[in-house]
């Protein structure tokens, strides 16, 4: 069986660029680069969501949008049939929503600097207050120009997101690793 991996699978990674992706069948032996076509030039921290086995939906940050990190258009997502070929997207556009204040005054969330940790969910129904119960629910990296934070978003399409409520200040490695553990034992 053909597995795709990503520099996102590797912890020591921080900031990559998406714009070359490689294939393996174990995690050790890859095949050479692929360019990835269909998105922004400057994309970085990309994460996905497998929806159906035709449909990966990624959300990445696009380094080059005017303002940045400060505006919102910065948080793009785009599509691809990974049977096809998973290496090309299409439907490239910028998110909208009020996970950032896009303001001069120093607030946590003033900009921010993509995507962190997408959650997807199946079979979402939306109840207000639970963010984990709509179709999309993601950790974004906030910042104030400064100082980063974790951000919660949710969003029912991928495209129009909404700040939820509760924020974790990024102070040491430590605190990422261990939100990211907890994280993965609820998925």
């Amino acid at each position: 069986m053909e597995r795709e991996f990503s520099p996102a699978t590797k912890q020591e990674c921080r900031t990559y660029n998406v714009k070359n992706r490689r294939k393996s069948d174990d995690g050790i032996n890859w095949d050479n680069e692929k360019e990835i076509t269909g998105i922004a030039a400057g994309g970085y921290h990309v994460v996905c969501a497998l929806k159906t086995s035709d449909r990966l939906r990624i959300l990445y940050w696009d380094q080059n949008v005017p303002k940045q990190p400060y505006a919102m258009a910065g948080l793009r997502t785009a599509i691809c049939n990974p049977q096809v070929d998973a290496s090309a997207f299409t439907e490239d556009t910028a998110c909208t929503g009020d996970l950032v204040t896009e303001g001069s005054e120093p607030v946590w969330n003033r900009g921010h600097y993509g995507p962190s940790f997408l959650w997807y969910n199946p079979e979402p129904s939306s109840a207000p207050g639970k963010l984990f119960t709509w179709r999309y629910a993601m950790l974004f990296i906030a910042s104030t120009g400064g100082n980063d934070s974790l951000g919660l978003g949710y969003s029912d399409d991928g495209l129009n997101w909404r700040l939820g409520k509760k924020r974790r200040r990024v102070e040491e490695r430590e605190h990422l690793d261990w939100l990211f553990t907890r994280l993965l034992v609820l998925s």
